[in-house]
């Protein structure tokens, strides 16, 4: 038995499926992305000398002097 494969230009449901499969792992990679570079770095914070580990200040914010 042969098979033969007969050439098309893709369709408007090849197209919205594959930009659906690019947007999701953008937005997947993307978010990834953001929650790793936006972590603390606990370890470094538990280990400077004087710091109250009970005690956190925001970025931004002015501390009292």
């Amino acid at each position: 038995m042969t098979r033969f494969h007969v050439q098309r230009e893709a369709g408007i449901s090849e197209t919205v499926s594959a930009l659906t499969i690019a947007l999701g792992v953008g937005g997947l990679t993307f978010y990834l992305t953001r929650m790793f570079l936006a972590r603390e770095n606990l370890e470094y914070h538990a280990s400077l000398p004087g710091t109250d580990p009970g005690r956190r200040r925001l970025a931004g914010s002015k501390a009292e002097q």
